[in-house]
């Protein structure tokens, strides 16, 4: 079975209870470029990497943030074509996360 390839991946913060709460986001491009950033010749590919750290989300020389601090998200309640209406014409997103109480 091949898994999809994901452009766009959740940052989350896990709780005791199993459910994760959604603190950013990243493009699958951002996250390549952070790899590429942090270890750029691979020999630490276990590295940590604190995802939440302001420079990623709000880079000093004025460059564009890798890690979406806020990244759109609805209810469980919110219909079809409001997400729609939020990924085509308010934000032009790509993702919408459904989240219920800031957990996925």
């Amino acid at each position: 079975v091949k898994s999809p390839k994901l452009d766009y991946f959740p940052v989350v913060r896990p709780l005791d209870d199993g459910e994760a709460v959604l603190v950013a986001s990243m493009s699958r491009h951002n996250v390549d470029r952070v790899i590429a950033m942090l270890d750029p010749h691979g020999t630490n590919p276990e590295a940590a990497v604190d995802l939440m750290d302001p420079e990623l989300q709000r880079p000093s020389d004025g460059g564009h943030p890798l890690v979406d601090g806020c990244p759109p998200h609805v209810p469980p309640s919110t219909t079809v074509k409001e997400v729609y209406l939020m990924m085509r014409v308010a934000h032009g997103e790509n993702v919408i996360y459904v989240t219920r109480d800031g957990c996925l």
